[in-house]
């Protein structure tokens, strides 16, 4: 639960940002006035005019990006950042919260077995097969949280496993400890 509000708190800074209604307007216009190919621009029923006077249709047209580039919302990103999601770190990430995760069901069932110990979460089902179901669960969720933000370029990708590495690595040394 704690992971979850904690992504809905970093996922509400993207409603923070401010809408550039002037440049959305205006690529509007440009999009309603440009032609569909350079050998269709003669068989428009309206004229074309680029800013400054000249007649050219193609000096009007917003340029298209370069290629090996991609365009996020309004910004420009070269194709090398940002189209790399999973990568080492990412990977390593996740993997350790999933590891962590496994470790931590198997130490709290022997725990529980021998009876020298209690599950501390009261949600947590009792039968093996429901924890490893309720943790992938939590754990898919984390990740998916995890990837999304990474692809969409936020820098608190991270924070989803590594809170996931927290939480099971304190139930790892409670494990041990008993």
């Amino acid at each position: 639960m704690g992971v979850a509000i904690l992504m809905s708190s970093f996922a509400s800074l993207a409603q923070q940002s401010r809408i550039p209604f002037e440049q959305m307007q205006r690529e509007a216009r440009l999009s309603a006035t440009r032609a569909p190919s350079n050998s269709d621009a003669a068989s428009l029923s309206f004229p074309v005019s680029a800013p400054g006077g000249s007649s050219s249709a193609a000096a009007s047209l917003p340029t298209p990006p370069a290629s090996g580039s991609t365009i996020t919302g309004f910004k420009r990103v070269p194709a090398g950042r940002g189209a790399r999601v999973l990568d080492a770190k990412y990977l390593l990430l996740n993997g350790q919260h999933l590891v962590l995760a496994l470790a931590d069901i198997e130490m709290a069932q022997r725990c529980i077995d021998e009876h020298t110990c209690k599950e501390a979460n009261p949600l947590m089902p009792s039968s093996p097969a429901a924890k490893l179901s309720v943790n992938l669960g939590i754990f898919a969720y984390a990740t998916g949280t995890s990837y999304y933000l990474k692809k969409h370029g936020c820098r608190w990708w991270w924070a989803p496993p590594v809170a996931g590495i927290g939480i099971h690595a304190a139930g790892v040394a409670s494990g041990i400890r008993h």
